[in-house]
């Protein structure tokens, strides 16, 4: 599905997603834990673990990780506070 993606739906799912990219032939987005390779074992464990899709930033960066080159993420993150 994601190498079929050509380059307008590839920046459309970016500006979707909020993702801001440089780089050369930087990999395209996943839009599913299912697109990422895992074996069935690891997509389980994150299935159990209540995750039922990757964060804006997981769909980028692990494509990207994946490839093995180098990447600098930066994400808005909330926090939580137990009272």
């Amino acid at each position: 599905d994601i190498t079929a993606l050509d380059d307008a739906q590839v920046q459309k799912i970016r500006a979707e997603l909020g993702l801001h990219i440089t780089g050369h032939d930087v990999a395209k987005p996943c839009v599913s834990f299912a697109h990422f390779g895992f074996d069935q074992e690891l997509l389980d464990a994150v299935i159990k673990a209540g995750y039922t899709e990757p964060s804006a930033i997981q769909r980028q960066a692990i494509p990207v990780a994946m490839e093995g080159r180098d990447i600098i993420g930066i994400a808005k993150t909330g926090s939580a506070r137990a009272g």
